[in-house]
């Protein structure tokens, strides 16, 4: 063998070396830097790659099998960048769920009757607007003055605004979605006698013209501790929307999940949606447990500690579309019914236990009509699937 061969060879095996070393680095700050295991599992992991390391690297320097050595390094060193590669976009997917920022949905609605259709239709007229306690409604105005330019009057009651348009005091208003869900549902269902009676018809006699979003940051409402010896209380939203996680909207499911590490049981607490409840610094009347959800998961979160006097450590949001998506990528669950019925959607139901897909997991939770007990049957359900979702996991 020439020197210049030698000398290649010799750069190789120092390539290896370096590649070697450089991923198992990369992999153990990985996982010290992700808290990915438990310090026991954790200092065996980091004992298995430092012997490793030390015998393939004995392999290429002293060993007459050098070729050998230098394979084998290559290899553990792509499998080492392939662990940290799947740790750090995991890591990645499960920053997204904790989520810090709020997505708002506005509308600027008009009445039907009306000769505008578009938003440049209502340049100087008025509009009203709901006035919260947050800067979102500060941030949705001055989006919209830069599309249009109003007259705007505030309220601070949203029925109010809406029985003001439907009697023409004013020309327009800005209403978020969730709010106008509530109003379009209410419309349908008052009567004469109705303390709602003024907005009757409202979603009949109305049509949106624009719609828009805002981002609002949040702080994180975590609250850690030692999950391997201390119990902890996880808090699981789940909004009666679908699309983006980080809308806010109505919180239809609010399930407290106490875990406790030493005992390994897992208790799960929950509050019917229609629970009449102080909304965390709100004063004056209480209000439907599940509109506390349309200013935040942190205000649901606020009020079920006051309301529990409890610590919630985490929490998980979900809407309709995480719920499908979660089932359909544990390629369906199976979960125990009390009943056999037909979903309002149209999916059957035997009593026992079902094979249910994201769809058909999704109608199964969200199923209240066909019980007496209504929405406490509802919350079973909901708890059954949850528990059929931790055993298919």
């Amino acid at each position: 063998m020439s020197r210049r061969e030698r000398k290649q060879k010799k750069k190789k095996y120092r390539f290896l070396t370096f590649l070697l070393i450089l991923m198992s680095l990369i992999l153990i700050g990985s996982i010290v830097y992700f808290n990915a295991l438990p310090m026991l599992y954790l200092g065996i992991i980091i004992g298995i790659i430092v012997i490793l390391d030390i015998w393939l690297l004995f392999l290429m320097k002293f060993s007459k099998k050098r070729w050998l050595g230098a394979f084998l390094s290559f290899i553990v060193s792509l499998i080492m960048g392939l662990f940290s590669f799947y740790l750090l976009k995991t890591a990645g997917l499960i920053d997204n769920l904790n989520l810090n920022y709020k997505t708002y949905n506005y509308s600027v609605v008009v009445l039907k009757a009306s000769d505008y259709d578009k938003i440049g239709d209502i340049e100087d007229e008025s509009l009203g607007y709901y006035k919260t306690d947050g800067n979102e409604c500060k941030k949705s105005l001055d989006k919209l003055s830069k599309k249009v330019k109003t007259d705007n009057e505030k309220y601070d009651d949203v029925n109010t605004m809406a029985a003001d348009l439907l009697d023409g005091k004013i020309e327009a208003m800005l209403i978020e979605d969730s709010y106008l869900n509530i109003l379009n549902e209410h419309s349908t269902e008052v009567n004469n006698d109705s303390d709602n009676s003024n907005i009757k018809g409202f979603v009949d006699d109305t049509k949106v013209i624009y719609k828009f979003s805002i981002i609002v940051k949040t702080s994180n409402i975590s609250k850690d501790l030692d999950v391997t010896r201390k119990p902890f209380n996880i808090y699981i939203s789940g909004i009666d929307t679908y699309g983006e996680i980080s809308s806010v909207s109505r919180s239809d499911v609010n399930m407290v999940v106490t875990v406790n590490p030493k005992t390994k049981q897992i208790l799960l607490t929950s509050i019917p949606r229609d629970y009449y409840v102080p909304l965390h610094g709100k004063t004056g009347y209480n209000d439907k447990l599940t509109h506390a959800g349309l200013y935040g998961v942190d205000m649901s979160i606020q009020t079920i500690e006051d309301l529990l006097d409890i610590d919630i450590n985490y929490y998980v949001k979900v809407n309709f579309s995480s719920v499908i998506k979660i089932v359909n990528a544990l390629d369906g669950v199976e979960v125990l019914s009390d009943y056999s019925f037909t979903s309002i959607d149209g999916y059957n139901y035997t009593k026992g236990y079902n094979k249910v897909n994201g769809e058909e997991a999704l109608s199964f939770a969200r199923e209240r009509k066909a019980f007496a007990a209504g929405d406490n049957q509802r919350i079973k359900d909901q708890q059954a699937l949850l528990e059929a979702m931790f055993r298919k996991c």
